[in-house]
């Protein structure tokens, strides 16, 4: 009697535990909440404002903070536009142009597009203000020079190494000092050594558009990689970026900057609109088909939609990816197959008499469709793993990692949830 007054209990605790965690993760994922506040003077008056606050993570058009979680592209959102002007340049260069600004611009934001237009490249990147950074990346040229230091006459030798002999940089900053690393291909390390066996422990410059950004002792090549020391983060961070860029083909200026409308406006409230109607459509027709499995049809909803937008917010600012329209179309696509089978599964498990005949067809149902429901998820879990191998930390092994978590995400939501509460719901309402 002990035993079965204890699992009631702990039943009893678990349901309203999960249903408690459900109810504040959604309510946090479309309002956000302020966490601290500060009083300062505004107009004449003391005001207080918020200084800390969680963003909202689930999309929705009742509070637009989330899109500092999951950051819009500029033609979804808007954002600001850099235009840049070449003298002399023709077509072709001013293509060239448009294609390396969006590049090195792309490295900063995360997502940036650039086009020709009247003469001049307009880059517009998913900001709401300007942004020095970006700016000075634009403004140079990106010719990278390696060259021995002379130490006999104080001046710098002739380049001995190129863009052409770098196959990757990076940008570290540690502790002790700002580094670019420079992984260099085979030709480039094959004169790096050379250079070594010549002049050992001499010193190296790295320049960037002439002008030193670090230097490094000439010591044995560890794995084709150089290591530089900078004086400050912004040099050597710019030299990064305009090397994994890319040169210009002519020298540019930054002719005006300016805030720039989304070429999309409006699309993205359309889908997330689109998207709650027929959810919510959905969540009315399994209550009067199902009535109380349909109820925990909607918390099982509420289950997914909390867990899925929340691991998408985590690794979009982890990795400052921006969501642009091949985005919105693959986290609806997984929106969309998870539906169907929450549709299917609650749809089999119908409406019963009672409380304890419904919570028995739930986990009927869900032993009924976990081969179907697990195969689905594990194909997507496939995709996702695909798409991460072959891209990486790219755009699209980005989405990997978002469809893939989709895949588990459902398989917990839809196969082991309900059956979570069957089993203490039955558990609760035992008489014995």
């Amino acid at each position: 009697m002990k035993n079965n007054t204890l699992t009631k209990i702990v039943s009893i605790v678990v349901l309203v535990a999960l249903l408690c965690a459900t109810l504040v993760g959604a309510y946090l994922g479309i309002f956000g909440r302020n966490t601290q506040y500060v009083n300062i003077v505004e107009d004449g008056q003391e005001t207080s404002r918020a200084l800390y606050r969680q963003v909202a993570f689930i999309p929705n058009t009742i509070n637009e903070n989330w899109q500092e979680a999951i950051r819009p592209s500029a033609a979804l959102a808007g954002g600001y536009s850099y235009t840049l002007t070449a003298d002399g340049a023709d077509a072709a260069a001013l293509n060239k142009i448009a294609k390396v600004a969006a590049a090195r611009a792309r490295l900063i934001t995360g997502s940036a597009s650039a086009k020709v237009a009247d003469g001049a490249v307009v880059l517009t990147v998913p900001e709401d203000s300007y942004y020095s950074l970006i700016s000075s990346c634009l403004q140079t040229t990106g010719t990278v020079t390696l060259c021995v230091y002379d130490s006999e006459n104080g001046i710098l030798e002739d380049p001995i190494l190129t863009a052409e002999h770098i196959k990757q940089a990076y940008y570290v900053n540690n502790s002790s000092a700002y580094q670019v690393k420079l992984e260099l291909n085979g030709k480039g390390a094959k004169i790096y050594n050379d250079l070594y066996a010549n002049n050992a422990y001499g010193v190296l410059y790295l320049l960037l558009d002439g002008s030193a950004v670090g230097y490094t002792y000439i010591t044995k090549l560890d794995n084709n990689v150089v290591t530089f020391t900078a004086s400050d983060w912004s040099s050597a961070f710019i030299a990064v970026d305009n090397i994994r860029s890319g040169e210009m083909p002519t020298a540019v200026t930054l002719a005006s900057v300016g805030e720039a409308e989304a070429s999309m406006g409006g699309f993205l409230n359309i889908v997330i609109i689109v998207c709650a109607v027929a959810l919510l459509a959905a969540c009315a027709l399994l209550v009067v088909r199902c009535r109380l499995n349909g109820v925990i049809a909607i918390w099982t909803l509420l289950v997914y939609l909390v867990l899925f937008f929340l691991s998408v917010a985590l690794i979009a600012v982890s990795v400052s990816w921006t969501m642009d329209l091949l985005s919105v179309i693959v986290l609806v696509c997984c929106v969309a197959l998870f539906a169907y089978g929450w549709l299917r599964l609650f749809l089999c498990a119908g409406a019963e008499k009672g409380l304890r005949g419904s919570l028995a067809v739930l986990d009927s149902a869900a032993r009924k469709q976990f081969k179907t429901i697990a195969l689905g998820c594990c194909c997507l879990v496939a995709v996702g793993l695909l798409l991460m191998f072959i891209f990486q930390s790219g755009m699209y092994g980005v989405l990997g990692r978002f469809v893939a978590l989709s895949g588990v995400i459902s398989f917990v939501a839809l196969l082991v949830f309900p059956r979570v509460v069957a089993a203490c719901g039955k558990a609760a309402l035992s008489r014995k």
